[in-house]
């Protein structure tokens, strides 16, 4: 992938342009994430196939980002592919809201919507890191607009949802993505150094990298319950839309918190005990779910504990991520942790969790959750130890 001459002119304004795209990206994960599940719902749809209906989305992580990096290398450059990849996800989308939700429409047009946002962020991200260049410490105020984005939707949303009801979700996140689209056509690209980039080789069949890709198909396979019920789980408690997006929101808060203290805690500690805290508060985590802590104050800690099981767990896998893939292998290995890790992982879950979900219920899905977490606890404690890192 193409990295910036460290010595080239800045464009004006170019954090902004960038944290603009953060800010409307994750923005529209904040009403995908929350909404999806409970706008299918409404339209009839039970848990199997809200399950499949997200296995669609998931499904398309597998090739997007790997295709992506591919035809950016040979062809295009990253940021057409990104501003292809955002305009697919949008026409899709306004596709299936003026259609106004038809089953057929969905299964054809979620599966675009996922390969155009999928195969967008990691270029996006390679993009970022090359125009900040020797400056790669202002990503953290520059990603931050991400979470903002995120928070700001799920609340704003979920108020929007309270009044109109869910079926304005699939207008909510066409906005967005429009939004988002746009706003990929301010960012320039970043200048490149001449040469080919490396190959790969073996590098992604070490034992260090394979851990790696477990431990997060087993994280994001922990999270798929979640992911596509506990909307659908707290509204079931009596919980207001206001509610939900509110403790979706003050989960990426908690995230954003933890990003910010992540330095002082590596200064103290090496990722690999980082990581086997991570993986015990994510177990904790979905088994106080599991055991039925349903009022608000609860739920409110339990969200909390997602600035471990996502935060970080994902800001330690980057650092791994940058020690096992340098220099110009950095950008396909995060292709790599995206599609076969996130990618992987979310298929799977996806696909599994609407009939966990039926057969199971709500604790013994939660349960399973915990027991995923503590198997990537096993993969780490067994084989990323100190002496590979």
């Amino acid at each position: 992938m193409t990295h910036a001459l460290d010595d080239a002119p800045r464009p004006t304004g170019l954090p902004a342009r960038l944290a603009g795209v953060y800010f409307w990206y994750f923005a529209g994960v904040g009403v995908m994430l929350p909404y999806w599940s409970l706008y299918l719902a409404g339209q009839g749809l039970g848990p199997e196939a809200i399950g499949l209906m997200l296995a669609l989305v998931q499904g398309v992580k597998l090739l997007a980002p790997m295709l992506a990096g591919w035809w950016a290398d040979r062809h295009a450059g990253a940021m057409p592919v990104v501003r292809a990849g955002t305009a697919l996800a949008t026409l899709a989308l306004l596709a299936i809201t003026l259609g106004g939700g038809q089953l057929w429409l969905l299964v054809l047009l979620m599966p675009l919507f996922g390969f155009g946002l999928n195969a967008a962020l990691p270029l996006f991200e390679a993009t970022t890191m090359a125009h900040l260049g020797r400056e790669q410490a202002r990503y953290g105020p520059i990603r931050l607009w991400g979470s903002v984005g995120f928070i700001l939707a799920a609340y704003g949303v979920g108020r929007w949802v309270e009044v109109a009801g869910v079926a304005v979700v699939p207008l909510a996140l066409t906005l967005l993505t429009l939004a988002l689209s746009l706003s990929s056509w301010l960012v320039p690209p970043a200048a490149t150094t001449p040469g080919r980039a490396p190959v790969l080789g073996g590098l992604w069949r070490e034992p260090r990298v394979l851990a790696l890709l477990t431990m997060t198909l087993l994280m994001q396979a922990s999270h798929g319950v979640y992911y596509a019920f506990y909307s659908i789980y707290l509204a079931g408690l009596g919980h207001s839309g206001q509610a939900i997006g509110l403790l979706w929101g003050l989960a990426v808060l908690a995230e954003v918190i933890l990003f910010a203290l992540l330095p002082r805690l590596r200064a103290r500690l090496e990722i690999r005990p980082l990581l086997l805290w991570t993986f015990g508060l994510t177990v904790l985590r979905w088994g106080l779910l599991a055991v039925g802590v349903t009022a608000l104050p609860g739920l409110m800690l339990i969200q909390c504990l997602h600035a471990f099981s996502f935060g970080s767990y994902h800001a330690l896998s980057m650092a791994l991520i940058a020690r096992f893939f340098p220099d110009r292998l950095a950008a396909r290995g995060q292709a790599l942790y995206s599609s076969l890790g996130f990618g992987l992982g979310g298929l799977l879950a996806s696909l599994a969790a609407g009939f966990v979900w039926a057969e199971l219920g709500p604790a013994g899905s939660f349960w399973l959750s915990a027991g995923l977490a503590a198997l990537a606890g096993l993969v780490c404690w067994r084989w990323l130890h100190p002496g590979i890192l």
